[in-house]
């Protein structure tokens, strides 16, 4: 359709890896615009960015569902072999990020996030006078930490629910 190289057509292809914000990975290109940066595809008015997936398939992905965008070179992508795209592609783990056992009791999930939060909360780091990239970087753990929270408490909720249905 159009050569990514030289921007026929005023279009161009921007090589990233994506992370959703439920820690899935992988890799993609992003149509923009000849001239224009990732960052400014990132913080343009439009609320979903079309994702070129490896496979060929076409993502709209939500800006707000992105963890995080890094550009990537496009001669390192590709170079990956298969074995490599498996292993970029990662599942959340809610228990490791609680720092957590998955047979823990309920009241050592919720010490564990209160420890968590207490220590990653975006009040905490900003109170420290850091660099603001450190500040976003501490509400996206945050975000990690309160989401990885309510999945735990979601799957014993669900469990209990079962066990007094099946009694």
């Amino acid at each position: 359709m159009f050569d990514k190289s030289s921007g026929t057509l005023g279009v161009t292809q921007i090589a990233v890896e994506v992370t959703l914000s439920d820690q899935t990975t992988f890799c993609a290109e992003i149509y923009a615009k000849v001239g224009i940066r990732l960052q400014d595809v990132l913080n343009d008015e439009r609320s979903f960015i079309p994702l070129l997936r490896q496979d060929g398939s076409v993502m709209m992905a939500a800006k707000s569902s992105l963890f995080s965008v890094t550009e990537i070179d496009a001669k390192k992508q590709n170079d990956q072999t298969d074995s490599d795209q498996q292993q970029t592609t990662k599942q959340f783990d809610p228990y490791a990020v609680l720092r957590i056992e998955k047979t823990a009791p309920i009241s050592d999930i919720k010490r564990a996030y209160k420890e968590r939060i207490k220590s990653v909360h975006p009040d905490t780091i900003a109170a420290l006078d850091l660099d603001e990239d450190l500040a976003r970087t501490a509400v996206r753990i945050a975000q990690r930490v309160n989401r990885a929270y309510k999945l735990i408490m979601d799957q014993h909720a669900q469990t209990q629910s079962a066990q007094q249905g099946a009694a």
